[in-house]
């Protein structure tokens, strides 16, 4: 496993991969291997060996929201949205955060779940989220599809430096 990290500082990504996959082979118990050869699969856009990696680190390691939401991030980047939503959903259980909310609610949208996605953005606006204007913009566009057209176009007015077009398009008598 040593030798793996090594290999990793020097960017030898393939002689990493076989001595971590070595490490494992030799001690299929340390789970934390598997969560290094994870993250260096995840690096290199390998999302569905990182998924499997971190599903095995998870067993034991239940709780770790970082490698929960890496591997909710793999199921992201490979649009499998509710493995996503899942992963999410059990970070917020463990710490909740406003970012959180928002790319659940991110997740939601993409596979048009307009409601569940509009108490996202509810919440990750309540609990501050970084950027309020996009998230105000999301809901805007949740509230829109969920036929709620006057708090679609005040949340568009709130964010109308990004929202402009849908104000114009939907909102202005257009």
């Amino acid at each position: 496993m040593t030798r793996g990290l090594v290999n990793l500082k020097l960017n030898d990504t393939a002689a990493c991969l076989n001595d971590l996959t070595m490490a494992i082979v030799l001690d299929p118990d340390h789970t934390e291997t598997f969560k290094m050869r994870g993250d260096v699969y995840y690096n290199l856009k390998m999302y569905s060996k990182a998924i499997e990696d971190y599903n095995v680190y998870l067993l034991e390691h239940s709780k770790n929201t970082n490698t929960i939401l890496k591997r909710g991030e793999c199921y992201a980047k490979m649009e499998i949205y509710s493995g996503a939503i899942d992963d999410y959903t059990r970070a917020i259980n463990i710490a909740p955060n406003p970012d959180l909310y928002f790319d659940r609610g991110f997740f939601n949208m993409q596979l048009k779940k307009y409601a569940e996605a509009k108490l996202d953005f509810d919440k990750a606006i309540e609990l501050n989220v970084g950027d309020t204007k996009l998230a105000k913009h999301n809901r805007g566009i949740c509230s829109y599809f969920l036929n709620d057209k006057e708090n679609a176009c005040k949340d568009w007015q709130a964010a109308s430096e990004i929202s402009i077009d849908f104000l114009n398009k939907y909102c202005n008598g257009n």
